[in-house]
């Protein structure tokens, strides 16, 4: 499966899972009000710190800022 989806991808299958969730984080973080530890749980993490993270890295702004943009 991983061959699969990196030869139809061009990308891991983590990064892809990531991709996938980052972009479900924006479209939530623009189109509704809730808070950001509901959309982290929304979009797969148990960790609102690794959601953080995460955000942070793919983007280089925090969900907050994200937000407030």
């Amino acid at each position: 499966i991983q061959k699969l989806i990196k030869d139809a991808t061009g990308m891991t299958t983590a990064n892809y899972i990531n991709k996938k969730r980052m972009d479900l984080a924006v479209r939530l973080l623009t189109q509704n009000e809730k808070n950001i530890n509901e959309i982290a749980r929304e979009c797969g993490f148990t960790n609102t710190n690794s959601f953080y993270k995460s955000f942070k890295r793919t983007f280089g702004r925090t969900p907050s800022e994200n937000r407030s943009n």
